[in-house]
């Protein structure tokens, strides 16, 4: 009835009433949602980024109920929308599983049932009943970049014929919206203008080092002349910039990379349709082969000992939330993880200090994140609070000698690191990053410094950062 509007919040989903008052616990959440629907009997469908889907009363009970349930190789699963019988829905399952994809199921089926597949784009779906009375519906859809229509039947539940294009370029995840009465809007929101600049401990902008794509995580190599990069949440394919050379060389599909201590090789997390984590010369000199693999849920490299005799590794727990864990490296096999930090708390964005004696890590308590400093490889034999009022994406200076963090609102803090009993200082801000580069609150750490700790290189946001949408009103006239 659009009275209403439901968002998380940390590790909790709220609603709020959009004529005023407070916000409303509606109940606690093991991780970031991704999308969701309302049902006409009043129970609120969603998903979590690292496991299935829920359902909790709209009046709030502080109990969600599962509806799916993660299976071996899957790391998500996101709700996208009510069919018309209001008993089955559409939601995507990512990660690697037969069901990967679109899929339809029952609300009241059994969670640990397969849901039967629509279609295997990793994609939105949404389903848009039809206008003009000739057929049934549509499934609206994004596949290889071109947004489409495919006549879906509600009754039997089967798509017929073939796609028609109806828009170009848009997210595949969350870039487009149908609604009942026959709009259609689209853009790729969220993307914006990004470019990686340099700046200095003054926070003056240097240089752009580079631009052209729709960067996200990075990650300079030990002797900072290269830099790999994610390209866009979207199509999470990883890169390699060479700053002397001007030149850029696709790696992988995947997310959080890694360097190998002598700058020869990246770590990484697969993400479209496997988790494992893989392997491959920085030169493209060989093929990306597994490094470590086995969890069944979303699971991705962290950061690896300057030695290069540990790595560390964030993984997603069912009763837990994000954990991290260590796998011993030798001679550049993995072995067999053990738990690092496993809480009840959120524990993540795991770094190792040059001395692999440290560990600065984000813990999330209720609604609070705040960076820790915790003793390796025992954490119970020290602990330290470094940041007081939030901190994200902790990094080391490579001598050790400093801990650098980001505030919610894009402060670049400094610690200074001590010998002796009390080895960390008070947090001071060194400067305010010009651009809004990203939320700082995402896990995914977007910025990186040189190893003598006097140039920064950031992810930012430039020009004009709003990105178009396109309303096209009785989309289905032309079909």
């Amino acid at each position: 009835d659009s009275r209403t509007i439901v968002f998380g919040s940390q590790n909790r989903l709220m609603k709020v009433s959009v004529s005023g008052g407070p916000p409303v616990k509606l109940c606690d959440i093991s991780g970031p949602i991704n999308v969701g629907f309302w049902t006409p009997d009043n129970r609120i469908v969603f998903g979590t980024t690292i496991s299935g889907v829920f359902e909790v009363p709209a009046a709030g009970c502080g109990v969600m109920k599962p509806l799916t349930q993660l299976a071996a190789g899957e790391t998500q699963h996101a709700p996208q929308g009510l069919l018309p019988d209001g008993r089955h829905f559409l939601y995507l399952v990512r990660g690697a599983s037969d069901h990967a994809g679109v899929n339809i199921r029952r609300l009241d089926e059994k969670p640990e049932m397969p849901g039967s597949r629509l279609l295997t784009d990793d994609t939105s779906a949404l389903f848009a009943p039809s206008k003009s009375g000739s057929k049934p519906g549509w499934i609206v859809f994004v596949r290889e970049n071109t947004l489409l229509a495919q006549p879906f039947d509600p009754n039997g539940l089967e798509v017929a014929g073939d796609p028609i294009p109806i828009g170009p370029s848009a997210g595949n995840l969350g870039g487009f919206s149908v609604s009942e009465t026959g709009d259609l809007v689209y853009g790729n929101v969220g993307q914006g203008n990004r470019q990686l600049d340099w700046y200095d401990r003054k926070g003056t902008r240097i240089e752009t080092a580079w631009k052209g794509r729709s960067f996200n995580e990075i990650e300079l190599s030990p002797d900072g002349k290269q830099v790999a990069a994610v390209d866009s949440p979207a199509t999470t394919d990883i890169w390699i910039y060479d700053f002397s050379r001007k030149s850029e060389n696709h790696v992988a599909a995947g997310v959080h990379p890694v360097w190998s201590p002598d700058g020869q090789r990246l770590i990484w997390g697969g993400f479209r349709g496997i988790i494992q984590f893989q392997t491959r010369a920085a030169s493209g000199a060989d093929a990306a082969q597994p490094f470590a693999e086995g969890w069944k849920s979303a699971t991705y490299p962290s950061d690896l000992s300057t030695d290069g005799r540990f790595l560390l590794a964030e993984t997603g727990g069912d009763k837990t939330g994000r954990d991290l864990m260590v796998l011993p490296v030798e001679g550049g096999k993995p072995g067999p993880p053990k738990p690092y930090l496993f809480s009840e708390n959120d524990e993540s964005s795991g770094r190792f200090s040059p001395t692999t004696s440290y560990v600065a890590h984000v813990m999330r308590t209720g609604s609070r994140s705040e960076v820790y400093v915790s003793t390796f490889p025992d954490p119970t034999a020290g602990k330290w609070p470094i940041s007081a009022a939030g901190g994200y994406q902790p990094r080391w200076s490579r001598d050790g000698k400093e801990l650098f963090y980001l505030t919610a609102d894009g402060r670049l803090m400094r610690v200074e690191v001590r010998q002796g009993a009390s080895p960390f200082g008070v947090a001071t801000e060194l400067f305010q990053v010009a651009a809004a580069f990203f939320p700082a609150t995402n896990n995914q750490t977007r910025w990186d410094l040189t190893r003598d700790g006097q140039r920064f290189l950031f992810n930012t946001l430039t020009g004009d950062t709003s990105a178009p949408l396109t309303v096209v009103v009785n989309w289905q006239a032309g079909l």
